[in-house]
């Protein structure tokens, strides 16, 4: 997850609008950055004036390209990955200050925004780590599905992954 604070109307609201995963809603809320309601439930006051939160995805890393569940796990971004952090920091616009978690993958992408854009350093925050996705980590797909079988069809998730309670 990077994270860049906003208060630009450079990326019109809900122009890539999609689910925000759990991790990020969680983030989102517990960085209290003024927004007049809660992502995960219920109005939040507001002081002052309303700050957007611009969350990009880091860019595509090896496992990604492999097709390898990362959780944690920490591989670093191709060169695809790099082109698509340059490429999402031209569509970004005005931001007052980038962060990322401590993820090199997600780290490496707030930085080549951030110099992008001309803002920095860039904050890392270790609360917007990645769930940890216990023995799928590593795993592709199709091994998960033979050695946990029907697990992802019925949404079961092995005994090591990180559970929504633990989260920020």
């Amino acid at each position: 997850c990077t994270a860049a604070r906003s208060t630009s109307s450079a990326v019109p609201p809900g122009r890539w609008s999609r689910p925000v995963p759990a991790l990020s809603r969680a983030c989102a809320n517990n960085l209290n950055v003024g927004t007049r309601s809660s992502v995960v439930g219920g109005p939040r006051p507001t002081v002052g004036p309303m700050t957007r939160l611009l969350l990009v995805r880091h860019g595509q890393s090896t496992w990604n390209a492999e097709g390898l569940w990362q959780g944690q796990a920490d591989p670093p971004l191709t060169d695809t990955g790099r082109r698509q952090a340059a490429e999402a920091s031209v569509a970004i616009g005005s931001v007052d200050a980038v962060f990322s978690s401590t993820l090199e993958r997600a780290r490496v992408t707030a930085e080549i925004i951030a110099e992008a854009i001309g803002v920095g350093p860039v904050i890392q925050l270790p609360g917007l780590i990645e769930r940890c996705a216990g023995e799928w980590q590593g795993m592709t797909r199709s091994q998960i599905e033979v050695e946990y079988p029907g697990f992802l069809d019925e949404g079961l998730r092995p005994p090591s992954w990180e559970l929504d309670e633990h989260l920020l």
